[in-house]
């Protein structure tokens, strides 16, 4: 019996944070937080590093600010609360393309409170 229902919990703890990888949207953070997007091709460049690096020392500023960092890369994306904690993960691809590099193969977005780059 105990299997049983540590298998339903952990299906069901899939099944919600499957939803939630698919339902991620920068809309829900309007008027909310700021984001800054940290877009890059390579998901394990040292651009990424380096700039996580920069912004741990910064947290009472990201506080102030009400900021919040999204790692956006091919694989999905990673958003990370002004401690650089992860809080969510998602595979959601589409704002790779939507946020796409062009030519460029790393770069840093500031979207403002009203949702505006």
């Amino acid at each position: 019996m105990k299997n049983i229902t540590c298998l339903i919990l952990t299906f069901f703890t899939m099944a919600l944070q499957n939803t939630q990888a698919q339902n991620f949207s920068l809309d829900a953070y309007r008027w909310e937080n700021r984001l800054i997007l940290i877009v890059s091709g390579n998901p394990e460049g040292d651009e990424i590093l380096e700039q996580l690096k920069l912004f741990q020392n910064q947290r009472d500023a990201l506080l102030d600010r009400k900021l919040l960092i999204l790692k956006i890369d091919p694989k999905g994306s990673t958003l990370y609360n002004p401690s650089l904690n992860p809080v969510q993960n998602t595979i959601n691809k589409n704002l790779y393309e939507e946020f796409g590099l062009d030519s460029k193969p790393f770069q840093i977005l500031l979207i403002g409170l009203d949702g505006g780059v």
